[in-house]
């Protein structure tokens, strides 16, 4: 199933949508490293997976980085504009009550089809007068009528009274408003929720201090229900900190408005980012004119600003908020003030951005006093080696830089003094606009972009693990974003994948396609691709006197059909392989079907790396001698020391093969004097007939047996399969 993900353009540094196109699992033993991000983000790898290092911007792998290095992340996640339909996410053993004329045109629908009312109770499991009466009709069943009658997506739009078991509510919205969003958001900060058995129940208490906040939560619900807040008058609470005032509590009996707020706050959050931008927009707003605090901090040389939100002690919570946050191009950290987690957002462009907003919903939102020195935040530092390698080309004149005041930041971030950032980069950027081509220009205005940000390492620790691991294939870029940083797509260790999973690739790599089934439907599509893979030896070393496939723990159906086979052994002889190079390359050798497919691959792919249209002689050739070398490493048998295609395409070299037919023909005329053979019998013939030892000898038995050849009806009896 395809799905949508996020990644970076790595030559604009901008956010664009891509596709996963497979979640790969594998089993998998060994360390983990979890590493706690600047930003209160937490990722666990395996230490061989790549991140877009934030010094370099290389992929490396996480095991070569260390605290205070960088990693590159996403800051800027896309938009979202499809809203949350309730009728979507509501329970199927909820009742639904669609008033008389939404009951009329669904029997009309229905009778279009010459159903009749007692053929569609039956087929929906229908009280008799669920169509045409009073009876209410579960969720579950109004959906499945919905989607037979092709009026789902429609209808979903259409609010409609919906209960758990007897009484209904119909709300004014059919979907996830910025309205309703602010109510759910003010009760997430500082209000809860009560169901039971008998009731539901949504409570907010306010200080009249707070007047204001209280008008809006009534003009928000005015918007989502026929029915307004039950408010009820009281003192509150004399503390150190607040005097003795008059509060509200605001109360709305609704067991469809809890079910909400329970559906988007379940398990940290894990349904916030499904709503649109403008439903979260309402939702940060209720959230944080109930619980946020905006302060500005003054002394006679510079301000500094932060916006808190103090909405939960969960970890999970707070990173999907950051998540949620990225929508608007926000980057924000989670910090501990005192035992209190808060997410915060300290840079004044995020500040200003989430602001603009909030301030259509929000209460709390308003200006920020200018700036009289520019600070930078961390996450706005620029990767270093780029920035140099973009500067290396550019010659300015350093009397008009030194005039303007910018040939010493000029300077440091050419040779690597000054830790760069966004801000006096881009600054420097317009002075230099006189000396700039338009490629270092292009680069340059990229580094200042505001779609990624670079996330300190705050700590790494190792652990040991065992289960899956997972990993995700992303076409476009080759990566994907994991806990708000990049990672690499990774195949690795595929003969330590599970046999069901590895499979899946069969077909691919077979026939180039990837069938999908769904619905009773098959659909094969091209697999435009290509699968580059590593596996290790079966014991950890490579055995030079054992076949591939027996160093290899992969299935021969699978190993043979890749174009390529590659050992790589570090065996630091480079006159000896010289020479053997030539030997092998010398020689003729026959192939099969297959490798001939294969080398028409590889010259086209090599003609197409070339950028051109036709293959050549000189593509033809590279083909066949790179075929030659994986030919050599993987296709000789290791008795004969003879280029032996068999071993690839069957597993078994001719040698093998041989032997085996002619045990095979041994055990033929035993069995026509017995009937059966003694194990010991046969083993003894093979051993003097094919003159080897006794245990080559019961590994030729062994085979046989495993490949179905010859079995064992009775202990110490040998048969074949079939006459």
């Amino acid at each position: 199933m395809l799905r949508p993900v996020a990644n970076l353009d790595l030559d604009k540094l901008t956010t664009r949508e891509a596709t996963a196109t497979l979640v790969a699992r594998r089993w998998y033993s060994g360390q983990l490293l979890r590493i706690r991000m600047d930003s209160g983000m937490e990722l666990r790898l395996t230490p061989n997976h790549p991140v877009l290092d934030g010094k370099t911007l290389d992929w490396k792998p996480v095991r070569d980085l260390g605290p205070r290095d960088s990693i590159v992340a996403l800051k800027k996640l896309p938009p979202a504009h499809t809203a949350v339909r309730i009728l979507d996410i509501l329970p199927d053993t909820w009742i639904i009550q669609p008033d008389s004329m939404e009951k009329m045109e669904i029997r009309r629908a229905l009778e279009v089809r010459s159903l009749s009312i007692s053929t569609i109770n039956r087929a929906y499991e229908l009280n008799r007068d669920a169509l045409n009466g009073r009876s209410a009709l579960t969720v579950g069943q109004f959906r499945a009528i919905l989607k037979d009658i092709g009026l789902y997506d429609s209808w979903a739009q259409r609010p409609f009274a919906f209960g758990r078991k007897k009484r209904t509510e119909r709300l004014q919205v059919a979907s996830f408003t910025p309205a309703l969003c602010y109510i759910l958001g003010f009760v997430y900060g500082d209000g809860y929720v009560q169901t039971n058995a008998k009731y539901s129940r949504m409570v907010i208490t306010q200080s009249l201090v707070h007047i204001d906040y209280v008008r809006l939560l009534h003009k928000a619900m005015s918007q989502v229900s026929h029915r307004p807040w039950k408010v009820y008058s009281r003192q509150a609470i004399a503390t150190g900190f607040i005097k003795s005032s008059e509060c509200q509590d605001l109360v709305q009996h609704s067991s469809l408005l809890v079910y909400l707020f329970e559906w988007l706050t379940r398990n940290g959050l894990q349904n916030l980012l499904h709503l649109d931008d403008e439903a979260l927009a309402g939702f940060f707003a209720g959230a944080i004119d109930a619980d946020g605090c905006f302060s500005v901090r003054k002394n006679q040389r510079s301000s500094s600003v932060s916006f808190d939100l103090l909405l939960s002690n969960d970890a999970l919570s707070n990173r999907r908020l950051l998540w949620a946050l990225r929508r608007f191009d926000v980057y924000a950290r989670i910090r501990n003030l005192r035992g209190v987690m808060t997410v915060q957002i300290t840079s004044r462009s995020d500040i200003q951005r989430f602001i603009e907003r909030i301030r259509p919903y929000s209460g709390k939102a308003k200006d920020i006093p200018s700036q009289r020195i520019r600070i930078s935040a961390r996450h706005e530092s620029v990767p270093m080696e780029p920035l140099r390698l973009a500067l290396s080309g550019v010659r300015p004149s350093p009397t008009e830089l030194l005039r303007s005041g910018d040939w010493s930041t000029f300077h440091s971030f050419l040779k690597g003094k000054r830790r760069p950032y966004k801000a006096p980069l881009k600054r420097l950027i317009g002075r230099l606009d006189p000396w700039l081509d338009s490629t270092s220009r292009e680069r340059l205005n990229a580094l200042v972009g505001a779609d990624y940000a670079l996330d300190e390492i705050q700590t790494i620790q190792s652990e040991f693990y065992t289960g899956y691991v997972y990993d995700l294939r992303v076409p476009l870029g080759e990566h994907f974003v994991t806990e708000g940083v990049l990672t690499h797509n990774c195949i690795d260790e595929l003969d330590k994948m599970r046999p069901d999973d590895r499979v899946a690739i069969h077909e691919a790599l077979e026939q180039q396609t990837v069938s999908v089934a769904k619905g009773g439907i098959v659909a094969t599509l091209n697999a435009r691709a290509a699968v580059l893979a590593a596996a290790n030896p079966a014991l950890g070393r490579y055995e030079p006197h054992k076949n591939i496939n027996e160093n290899i723990n992969l299935p021969v159906t699978i190993l043979s059909r890749f174009d390529l086979i590659f050992l790589v052994k570090d065996l630091p002889e480079p006159e000896n392989d010289s020479r053997m190079s030539e030997h092998i390359l010398s020689l003729h050798k026959t192939i099969t079907p297959r490798q001939l497919e294969g080398l028409v691959r590889i010259s086209e792919a090599r003609a197409r790396a070339f950028l051109r249209e036709e293959v050549t002689v000189e593509d033809a050739k590279s083909a066949v001698k790179i075929m030659s070398y994986a030919l050599y490493d993987v296709g000789v048998d290791v008795k004969t020391g003879k280029i032996d295609i068999d071993t690839i395409m069957t597993g078994k070299p001719a040698t093998v093969r041989d032997s085996l037919g002619r045990v095979m023909a041994i055990v033929a005329e035993l069995e026509r004097e017995t009937g059966t053979v003694e194990e010991k019998i046969l083993t003894a013939a093979i051993v003097e007939r094919e003159k080897v030892t006794d245990g080559e000898a019961r590994r030729f038995v062994g085979q046989l047996i495993k490949e179905g050849m010859i079995y064992s009806p009775k202990e110490g009896k040998l048969k074949r399969t079939s006459g």
